[in-house]
């Protein structure tokens, strides 16, 4: 009796552990009013059916996200601290806007780390967060991005930036798809680091990035744009302990250039393959041996 009765105890504390990590995603559509994001204005869809409802800030239990659909132009500002675990957005050009008393912040764990979703944008619109991030996320802050990384892709101006310089939140910034802004002074924390995961930073201007940066074996790229200089502090294989790519490496470009950044084991693959060349407006740039060098081909 006695082992039953802690059976039913142990099945009904594993049954509340699936029920009490959910996730609500609040839909909301942007015609081009200017729009405040809080917790009391009916503005969203939870679950993106039903009655307009307020937004309901993440927590552990429910890590809520928000999709962002637009047919317009829009500006939207967070009023209140507003916590999230994604953020989907698609259509025109977004501006999250800071204001006084307003933030943004991601909770995000080894299942769902937090994550700004802006591949469905077209390849030539700027998305911009310009409101406070902070906190500790509990996880990288992942960018899946839009932005043309194609070697032909120069000439196409959209990517996805941070604009706020007095961002403090901590953990990593890992780029997965699409181009974001180099942009070091919005990246949060001193320590955090920006990882590479198959997509890209952009260099509009002659900028020194403070960050180190690692590339993980899905590779990614550095896009620098009409003569410009990139100057980036340290690159290394994530997960190597660092020293593959050298440090204090300068990328200028005339005229506008992109640089693909490989993985060191990727590299050995294809040191003697064809697709390590030099190209005009497309550059594989492989490390050598973990010596700590760049080859350009």
């Amino acid at each position: 009796m006695k082992r039953s009765k802690l059976l039913l105890q142990i099945l009904v504390v594993a049954l509340w552990c699936v029920v009490a990590v959910g996730q609500t995603n609040y839909t909301i559509t942007l015609d081009g009013t200017a729009t405040n994001w809080n917790t009391t204005d009916a503005a969203w869809l939870a679950g993106g059916t039903g009655d307009a409802t307020a937004w309901s800030n993440a927590t552990a239990e429910s890590l809520n996200s928000a999709t962002i659909t637009l047919t317009a132009d829009t500006t939207l500002t967070p009023t209140e601290a507003i916590v999230t675990n994604k953020i989907t957005v698609s259509g025109p050009k977004l501006t999250i806007a800071a204001t006084d008393g307003g933030s943004l912040s991601f909770l995000g764990t080894t299942n769902s780390p937090a994550t700004i979703d802006s591949s469905a944008v077209a390849n030539n619109v700027i998305t911009t967060v310009g409101a406070l991030i902070t906190g500790t996320i509990g996880s990288d802050l992942v960018i899946n991005a839009h932005g043309d990384t194609t070697s032909s892709g120069g000439a196409v101006a959209g990517h996805f930036e941070f604009t706020n310089t007095n961002n403090d939140f901590v953990g990593n910034v890992r780029v997965t798809a699409g181009l974001l802004l180099a942009n070091s002074a919005a990246l949060g924390a001193a320590d955090n680091k920006i990882v590479l995961d198959g997509g890209g930073l952009r260099f509009t201007s002659t900028t020194t990035l403070s960050r180190d940066i690692q590339v993980t074996e899905k590779g990614g790229l550095i896009r620098v744009s009409n003569n410009r200089t990139a100057t980036v502090s340290s690159i290394s294989d994530a997960g190597t302990g660092g020293g593959c790519f050298a440090q204090n490496r300068r990328w200028s470009a005339h005229p506008q250039q992109q640089f693909r950044l490989v993985h060191r084991d990727l590299a050995k693959r294809e040191r003697h393959t064809a697709s390590y060349e030099f190209r005009h407006l497309f550059r594989r740039i492989f490390c050598d041996g973990g010596h700590g060098l760049l080859r350009s081909g």
